[in-house]
């Protein structure tokens, strides 16, 4: 916000001391260029679609620090213009990373392995070097191994939602074998009966609506 307040005072035609101003060539165009990057901004930001997971933290903080870039002094190099572009693109990966984290959810019910590229890619963009070209390449490596990972994360949610609707069961009936594996208790939801796993033939259920101590809730079907 202060940045804008500055450059709107950098091109008013009137001064706070009543004194008219005027910009030369090099100024409008200096201007110019300043606004299509923040126009540019504006639109890689519209990935961002919720402010409360972890990632958009880093959002902000590359958001401001390229506000804080941006000249209001009536001039830009073409050095500076590139620089800002660089951050720029930073910036729309990292929006990237917040939107799939918000939807896919990589901070909640996810093995290591499955948190092994969103850790790696956010580590690169918040690395302190300049982003270049070659950072860049790198990030877009482990971008396409999470955006594998996010395509198929909403597949088994959505896989998800279509099982718990045909079972009709209510919260409270959904558990993991010590594998993982997820199973489904009828009737009251509460363990009477031991079993096996489908998937790996591990012990499931319990007894005396005590569930077995290596058995836990798959919070995630509820």
């Amino acid at each position: 916000m202060t940045y804008l307040k500055n450059l709107s005072a950098s091109v008013s035609p009137i001064t706070k001391t009543k004194r008219r101003q005027t910009l030369d060539a090099r100024a409008t165009e200096a201007t110019r260029i300043v606004l299509d990057i923040l126009q540019d901004i504006c639109r890689k930001l519209e990935k961002v679609k919720s402010r409360t997971v972890p990632s958009y933290i880093s959002v902000k903080n590359q958001l401001t620090m390229l506000l804080k870039s941006l000249p209001t002094r009536g001039q830009i190099s073409q050095q500076e213009i590139n620089d800002i572009e660089r951050e720029s693109q930073r910036l729309y990966y990292l929006a990237e990373v917040c939107t799939m984290e918000s939807e896919a959810g990589f901070d909640e019910y996810h093995s290591p392995a499955d948190k092994r590229p969103y850790n790696s890619v956010l580590k690169k963009l918040l690395q302190i070097e300049k982003f270049s070209e070659s950072s860049e390449e790198e990030v877009k490596t482990d971008l396409n191994q999470l955006r594998t990972l996010y395509r198929m994360k909403n597949v088994i949610n959505n896989e998800r939602k279509m099982i718990v609707k045909v079972m009709g069961f209510r919260q409270g009936h959904w558990y993991k074998c010590p594998n993982g594996h997820i199973y489904a208790i009828g009737d009251c939801g509460r363990a009477m009966q031991e079993s096996h796993c489908n998937e790996c033939g591990a012990a499931i259920g319990g007894s005396s609506h005590r569930l077995r101590n290596d058995n836990t809730a798959a919070t995630e079907m509820n």
